[in-house]
């Protein structure tokens, strides 16, 4: 889990920084094309493409067409998704993440009020990536072994302090 969280915030850094110069040449819309079509062929590869299996089986599958593959996996996802130890807090997580946040406040803010122009947003945006990845690693490597709980009430402690 680390791992992907790692990778997120190191995509979300890659886009910060690269995003504003791109936006040097290319207008809104097409920048608005391009990351679409980037999480388009995620989600097609993520379809497509199967892990291998640890062990070695003693008969060889024949190649299978992409269409097969992907009828197989969307199979085993449905199966997956209908265990209710994993449809319950996935949906959680999907309400949690369609709700309003203060992404938008927060930009309305830094432009209107503050008045950051487009180089300090995106310094704005890779250090609080960078922090992301920092935070992931600090986690991944030094606080592994703490209980959550406690984790959760000495920040807010701390915070609240700071």
């Amino acid at each position: 889990m680390s791992l992907y969280l790692s990778l997120t915030a190191l995509s979300s850094l890659f886009s910060s920084y690269f995003g504003g110069y791109l936006l040097n040449f290319l207008t809104t819309p097409q920048m608005f094309i391009a990351t679409s079509i980037f999480s388009l062929m995620t989600l097609v590869s993520g379809i497509i493409v199967t892990e291998k299996k640890d062990r070695v089986d003693k008969k060889k599958e024949a190649p299978r067409k992409p269409c097969e593959l992907a009828k197989k996996n969307w199979g085993r996802v449905w199966q997956f998704l209908k265990l209710p130890f994993i449809y319950l807090p996935t949906i959680f997580i999907f309400l949690v993440v369609v709700a309003p946040g203060n992404e938008d406040a927060m930009f309305y803010f830094n432009t209107n009020i503050l008045k950051f122009t487009a180089d300090e947003l995106a310094i704005s945006n890779v250090l609080c990536s960078v922090a992301n990845i920092a935070g992931v690693w600090a986690y991944r490597f030094f606080f592994k072994n703490t209980p959550f709980k406690k984790m959760i009430v000495l920040t807010t402690i701390l915070f609240s302090i700071a």
